[in-house]
């Protein structure tokens, strides 16, 4: 019985360290240049994070789809970020991303929180709950390139579930899209 209990605890502040180093990590405010962390952004009830790239395709199919989730969530406690974790992008073409998203951006050329969180691809996406655990990582949905012919919106059906209480998760989209450099 000890030993299960001194996993739990070890298990509890492990997830502590990893919410804490999340919330820590410096990036790059596209818009400001100022340098923030993921504290200042931290209110909401939960928190997306979408990995985008200006230069992959599949990222830029996605661009009105996010901006609409964004509008549509943000009410709802949801604040949604889009992090570039590609370092040889120009500024000013994801400055023209961030414009046409309407969301916060921010820069990660360290790659420190897309290896942190385990990002591989862009567009790929993360919604977080207040104390850092990830309660979704995956696809946006399971058709990158026709918005209307959509069948499952795999973020949007794990904000819904994490807005209703709902823990549990069935469907998990495998991100679809280019490797972050």
């Amino acid at each position: 019985m000890k030993n299960l209990i001194s996993i739990f605890i070890l298990s509890l502040s492990g997830s502590f360290a990893f919410a804490q180093s999340i919330f820590d990590i410096a990036l790059k405010n596209i818009n400001t240049e100022q340098s923030v962390t993921l504290k200042e952004y931290n209110s909401s009830k939960g928190m997306v994070i979408v990995f985008m790239s200006t230069k992959c395709p599949y990222a830029k199919y996605y661009e009105l789809r996010l901006q609409a989730m964004a509008n549509n969530y943000r009410d709802k406690g949801i604040s949604f970020l889009m992090i570039n974790s590609n370092s040889s992008e120009p500024n000013d073409l994801i400055k023209s991303q961030a414009k046409t998203i309407n969301a916060r951006y921010l820069l990660d050329s360290s790659k420190e929180l897309a290896d942190l969180l385990g990002a591989k691809k862009s567009p790929e996406a993360f919604l977080l709950r207040v104390n850092g655990s990830i309660h979704y990582s995956g696809a946006i949905d399971d058709n990158p390139q026709v918005a209307d012919d959509v069948q499952v919106s795999y973020l949007k059906n794990a904000i819904d579930g994490f807005l209703s209480g709902n823990p549990s998760l069935q469907d998990r989209g495998r991100p679809v899209g280019c490797m972050i450099k």
